[in-house]
């Protein structure tokens, strides 16, 4: 991305243990594979996949280059993987905020308000930007949101089914997840915070929240 910030060689948060490490002659080098993860996801989240290089990964995430391909093969690979990890922490945080022994109302709304959050966010919905930049033209990329999307208007759906009825929980789930979707679109495109709060509403009274 031209005129984009200087990635840093590690996140600030990351720990110097992380970085790939010499363990001594005629011992293998190690690293923090979540870490590396973490890494990576800031660079494509930051420059976008067509502007990242190998390079520019293998930089922010501190590895070698043989092991940056032993890893992940290709940009391509580094990207898949990526994207995976960030689509199941992304659903099991939003899982996590569904507390046993809260109300079915407050579990759906803490979860649908947890996803509009990261819709909406300033950084951008990394899930959302990179199905937009690559879904079309690779059927990996599309196959994995494809799967998180299905996955996660099921959660929805359980979520509202006891607020809303089982034969409805379903519809309703999929237009909560447009909704929320929708959001993001707009906000990147300057609506007002209190136009996307009405969908945020929308969203909630949709799953009976």
């Amino acid at each position: 991305m031209t005129g984009a910030t200087p990635i840093s060689p590690l996140p600030a948060c990351w720990p110097a243990a992380c970085a790939e490490r010499r363990c001594g002659p005629g011992r293998p080098r190690g690293y923090d594979p979540d870490c590396v993860l973490a890494a990576l996801t800031r660079v494509f989240r930051e420059q976008g996949y067509e502007a990242t290089s190998v390079e520019d990964l293998i930089s922010a995430a501190g590895l070698s280059r043989s092991s940056f391909y032993n890893a992940y093969g290709s940009k391509r690979g580094a990207m898949l993987a990526v994207l995976q990890r960030h689509c199941d922490v992304h659903r099991a945080e939003l899982r996590g905020l569904a507390r046993a022994g809260d109300p079915p109302q407050a579990q759906a709304r803490a979860v649908i308000d947890g996803h509009f959050d990261a819709e909406v966010a300033a950084t951008g919905c990394f899930i959302g930007d990179a199905a937009a930049e690559l879904s079309a033209r690779d059927a990996d990329v599309q196959d994995i949101v494809s799967r998180f999307r299905d996955r996660l208007v099921d959660d929805f759906a359980a979520l509202a089914a006891p607020l809303v009825g089982e034969a409805e929980a379903p519809e309703r789930a999929r237009a909560a997840y447009a909704l929320a979707l929708g959001a993001g679109v707009m906000r990147k495109s300057g609506v007002s915070a209190d136009a996307v709060e009405s969908l945020r509403r929308e969203a909630r009274r949709l799953l009976g929240a």
